[in-house]
């Protein structure tokens, strides 16, 4: 039982913050009712940092872009308060004494070192840009992805039941959002012309949200067909099969040919794996492809520019899926080449530390070339960006900038394949499976559309990754505990 003075003291509170929020509306200030919320907030970052990852994740799929918030500075809410908020704390955690010993082993992973080296050369050529200022904002959205869902991410998935709950806290939520979306887009007959308002106020690029929902639905098809390797029950199995078939649809509804192909990419990959192709073999095909398309790529646009297919207005997905290979008269294909070779040439005016990260879409305006210009393109300047998660980087940070992001990339894909490969634990080798998977799709996605700052795509892949180093020890605890016993 409470006592009369804490009985008092509760409804004196309470009338308090009733009264101060009565005169802030007179006022037309409309956020203090947000500061216990903040508070509690920050309470669980400092106490439960590993409950308050999970809910921003979870909150993600939910987020909103504020481009024009303050001043000019756009911020997602409400999730990107919370990370930075988590940044900050991370940090601490990081360099504190307790945690130095859990630190080493990730410090020095291959993995972590390359992506150490990529985010080092950010903040490098951020001081050397030509805006500095966009380029060091660029740089320190990217790490605060980087520390939750990279380092603390590490940290937290000590286990399998930990990194599961991770993949459902985001997955569940974005079904939420696609059910919401396959709705409203019903409701119109799936007309693709009008899908980019059926996806707000979620996602306000129809790419990313594409794009966001391929990266999860291998991890759905492969918890799907290993459903009893995994432990799970009959009706969990159907959910998820349920779940996979949503996410295949709303990838077919969303009219993104880049998500299409990326999908297809996955699902080659796990066929791949299957038969367990040699490492060596699948990266040799690798560079024999990248080296026939580089050495016959004249040849190779000439036949493209035979195909007059355009990408249909209506909802025909054979002829948009035919309009893949147009570069003659499709105005967003063109456009692609159009920012492709503006990138090119603004990396060969500055090849070793470019013009700075973030800048492409103020500077490439006049690295266009009339013949390249098409009815979509702006001088200005001012929108857009390099189309290509390569490129990108390329322009913006030359060449060592391309080569370590894409290392990272290259690197993650042998070691998931690794996972899946060597080790003797079937939850190990699962998820492993479906994380590489789900890499595999933004990778292929990323040559055509770049997305990587949007929180949608950072969450999941810095997530990824961390769960492939995470695994890794996982694995190999398991294996010792086998020995020992």
């Amino acid at each position: 039982m409470l006592s009369r003075a804490q009985i008092v003291s509760f409804y004196a509170i309470s009338g308090l913050f009733l009264a101060a929020n009565i005169i802030a509306v007179f006022f037309d200030f409309y956020y203090l009712p947000l500061i216990p919320v903040g508070f509690m907030v920050v309470l669980m970052a400092l106490f439960a940092y590993d409950k308050l990852i999970y809910f921003v994740t979870g909150l993600v799929p939910f987020s909103v872009p504020f481009w024009d918030l303050i001043g000019g500075f756009g911020l997602i809410l409400p999730t990107e308060p919370i990370i930075i908020l988590l940044m900050f704390i991370g940090l601490l955690k990081l360099t504190s004494p307790e945690e130095s010993g859990s630190l080493k082993g990730l410090l020095r992973h291959p993995l972590t070192i390359l992506i150490l080296i990529n985010t080092g050369w950010l903040f490098f050529t951020s001081f050397t840009s030509t805006m500095p200022m966009v380029s060091l904002k660029y740089s320190v959205s990217r790490l605060w992805y980087i520390v939750v869902f990279y380092f603390l991410g590490f940290s937290l998935f000590t286990s399998y039941n930990r990194i599961e709950r991770f993949l459902w806290w985001f997955t569940i939520p974005l079904a939420g959002v696609v059910v919401y979306v396959m709705v409203r887009h019903a409701q119109h007959g799936f007309i693709r012309d009008i899908f980019t308002y059926m996806i707000q106020p979620f996602f306000w690029v129809h790419g990313v949200y594409s794009a966001t929902v391929a990266i999860m639905t291998p991890m759905l098809i492969v918890f799907f067909l290993r459903s009893k390797k995994m432990g799970y029950s009959t009706l969990t199995r159907f959910f998820i099969g349920g779940l996979a078939v949503l996410f295949l649809l709303a990838i077919t509804y969303s009219f993104t040919r880049a998500a299409w192909i990326s999908l297809m990419a996955a699902l080659a990959a796990m066929v791949v794996m299957h038969y367990k192709v040699p490492i060596r073999f699948i990266f040799g095909a690798i560079i024999v492809v990248l080296l026939t398309v580089f050495t016959f790529q004249k040849d190779i646009l000439m036949k493209l520019s035979e195909n007059e297919q355009g990408s249909s207005r209506k909802s025909d997905l054979g002829e948009h899926l035919q309009s893949v290979s147009n570069i003659k008269n499709d105005p967003s294909n063109l456009e692609r080449i159009n920012r492709w070779n503006s990138a090119v040439r603004m990396f060969e005016e500055k090849p070793i530390l470019g013009w700075g990260p973030g800048t492409y879409s103020f500077q490439y305006a006049p690295f266009q070339r009339s013949k390249d210009l098409t009815v979509i393109s702006t001088n200005f300047g001012d929108v857009g960006h390099s189309h290509s998660e390569y490129l990108g980087p390329l322009a913006e940070g030359g060449f060592l900038g391309m080569l370590s992001w894409l290392a990272v990339f290259l690197f993650s894909i042998y070691k998931g394949m690794q996972l899946f490969y060597e080790s003797h634990k079937e939850k190990t080798r699962t998820i492993a499976l479906a994380v590489i998977l789900g890499l595999i799709t933004y990778y292929v996605h990323g040559v055509l559309n770049s997305y990587i700052d949007y929180d949608k795509i950072a969450v999941p892949l810095w997530g990824f990754l961390a769960i492939l180093v995470a695994l890794e020890k996982i694995d190999q605890k398991a294996a010792e505990n086998e020995v020992v016993t």
